[in-house]
This record gives C-alpha cells, structure tokens and sequence, in this order.
C-alpha cells in the first residue's frame, strides 16, 4: 500500500497500460484477459532486454522491484 501513495505516477500509468489492453482486447472481441503488473516476476529477470519472454509459469514475487521493496 505504501507503493500507491508514494509513487500515485507509476501505479497511474500502470492503471493506463492496464486499460488500454483491455480496451484493445475488447475491440479484437477477446473472451478472457488476464493482465498483471512486472513485479509478479523476479525483478532479476527483467534486467536484460535480451532475456526470454516472462511467462505466468515463471511469476515469483520473492524478489519484486522498485517500490514494492520498501
């Protein structure tokens, strides 16, 4: 919680990411969407831009990034 009222811009722009999938799954008449935020996943996994794709398999929340690490 503390992430949210200290950093109102990121969780803004992930809330905006997050709406504008929706609204581009609904117009492509998507069924069922799933959307999670990055920090479900290892932040050391997400250092290299030419690392595997996250898959939800790989979701572990033992070491999360940014603020979630107050």
């Amino acid at each position: 919680m503390s992430f949210i009222e200290t950093d109102k811009a990121e969780c803004m722009l992930s809330v905006l990411i997050n709406t504008q999938l929706r609204i581009a799954a609904r117009d492509a008449n998507v069924r069922r969407f799933f959307s999670n935020s990055a920090c479900a996943y290892n932040a050391e996994k997400q250092v290299d831009t030419n690392v595997i794709a996250l898959k939800e398999s790989g979701a572990y929340t033992a070491v999360p990034g940014g603020g979630y690490r107050r």
